[in-house]
């Protein structure tokens, strides 16, 4: 106020009244800029701290996917070695206690049954550390083949004769169309399909027949495979979880033991040679499955002889 009337005592009031106004917009200017200058400290600050929540629930979102993997492997593990305590267990102690008798008299009269069991469950064993290889290479996404044209009508009559050292009984029908091409896969990886879905067939099917077919159908030129079997079949709602990894059916679990590996190692196979796998319910009964494979050329290839 001195200074206010200092200044009208020396200016005029005029001049005064100029001054005060000139005083009170910069100090108004001062606020706004002020006021501007903190709304835009507020504004960095919450974008950091917008972007340090969004990061914060991204790295939440990850430690809870990994966990749930973990747990996941987990589940796979305990069940892994629930299956393989068993399923190991019994072809295992079949040959010791086999070889055990042998070793103590080698010439006993039930010799050839002994050698029998050692061969059939050392082939077992054999079987479940080939899929066990691929369940391992599967679960780390490393499924790799190698590609080379395998032709189906060498193949199977081959596959056929390995199962039916397992199952002397085995009553397979093999309908091949002539002229089929090869496809474009790899022969280890689809002879241990074809031995798992015979297998399978073979193991619950009953006894019953079991078909073996291939064809060509236009125009795409894929060769379409399908193994079926007589027996009684599976209900419906477990035809697509049967390729599920440790997946049993109860009805087939109360028929024969079994890992619950096959099937999984069958579709991971096919699908790694560009193919698809699909299970189909057999009218008036029975279990099917369609393989579908890429054809590796149009060539026409006949079928060896015998």
């Amino acid at each position: 106020m001195r200074l206010a009337a200092l200044l009208v005592a020396v200016f005029g009031i005029g001049a005064a009244f100029q001054l005060q106004v000139v005083l009170i917009l910069g100090g108004s200017l001062l606020a706004v800029v002020v006021l501007l200058w903190a709304s835009w400290r507020l504004d960095v600050a919450v974008a950091a701290q917008t972007r340090a929540y969004a990061q914060e629930l991204a790295t939440r979102s990850q430690l809870e996917a990994a966990i749930a993997t973990l747990e996941a492997r987990q589940v796979i593990r305990d069940a892994f070695v629930g299956v393989m305590s068993h399923e190991l267990r019994t072809p295992v102690t079949t040959i010791y206690g086999a070889a055990k008798l042998l070793a103590k008299s080698p010439r006993r009269p039930e010799l050839e049954t002994l050698v029998e069991d050692i061969e059939e469950e050392a082939d077992r064993l054999h079987r479940i550390t080939e899929d066990l290889l691929v369940l391992s290479r599967a679960e780390h996404g490393l499924v790799e083949l190698r590609p080379e044209p395998v032709l189906v009508q060498r193949l199977v009559p081959a596959v056929i004769a390995e199962v039916r050292r397992r199952h002397p009984s085995l009553d397979v029908t093999v309908d091949i169309a002539s002229g089929l091409p090869p496809i474009s896969g790899d022969e280890a990886a689809m002879r241990q399909v074809l031995v798992n879905l015979l297998g399978n067939a073979a193991k619950y099917g009953a006894g019953q027949p079991i078909l073996v077919a291939a064809r060509t159908p236009e125009p795409d030129g894929a060769v379409l495979l399908r193994i079926e079997d007589a027996g009684p079949g599976l209900p419906t709602e477990d035809l697509e979880p049967i390729f599920d990894l440790f997946f049993r059916s109860e009805s087939n679990a109360r028929r024969a033991s079994g890992t619950g590996i096959g099937l999984y190692v069958v579709r991971q196979l096919v699908e790694a040679m560009g193919g698809t796998v699909t299970a189909y319910a057999v009218e008036p009964h029975g279990l099917g499955f369609l393989v579908t494979l890429r054809a590796e050329g149009d060539a026409d290839i006949d079928e060896p002889d015998g």
